[in-house]
């Protein structure tokens, strides 16, 4: 995909998704699972997103943002680029009821964020250095399970 602005990519992809019927919608997650490292399974809209920026270049298994990554011992590997998806930001105040406190947490709006494939990351833990392309060809159990699927 050409390096486009986000804003223009926003607007292509919901000229793309106002294309897109309920029902297909709704087979993304299955066609199509992608979660993230703890598990949680991405919306068909994130889906739907994914695969409109990337086209045929990622088969999406697992996608974390760089810091989420080194929080799992991954580091993304060099010249690797991100793909946006949509997040929630979530305000959080406090309210004083009978003299106690507690915290609510309240929908405000949608932020974009970038996000690699676990195909695009290299195990910190394996290797001192990043490892080459080619000893990434050379020896296959470094290369995350799910991207040779």
């Amino acid at each position: 995909m050409d390096k486009k602005s986000l804003s223009q990519l926003r607007s292509e992809f919901f000229d793309y998704f106002k294309s897109l019927t309920p029902d297909v919608l709704e087979e993304f997650p299955d066609n199509f699972p992608i979660s993230n490292p703890e598990g949680h399974m991405l919306s068909g809209k994130n889906i739907s997103f994914l695969k409109f920026q990337a086209g045929e270049k990622i088969n999406f298994t697992v996608v974390a943002g760089y810091r989420q990554w080194l929080k799992f011992d991954r580091q993304v590997r060099k010249g690797q680029h991100g793909f946006w998806i949509f997040i929630p930001a979530i305000i959080k105040t406090k309210v004083e009821e009978n003299g106690s406190s507690r915290t609510v947490e309240e929908f405000d709006r949608f932020l974009m964020a970038k996000v690699f494939d676990i195909s695009q990351t290299w195990d910190i833990n394996s290797m001192g250095d990043e490892p080459t392309d080619s000893e990434l060809r050379n020896n296959p159990e470094l290369v995350p399970e799910e991207a040779l699927a």
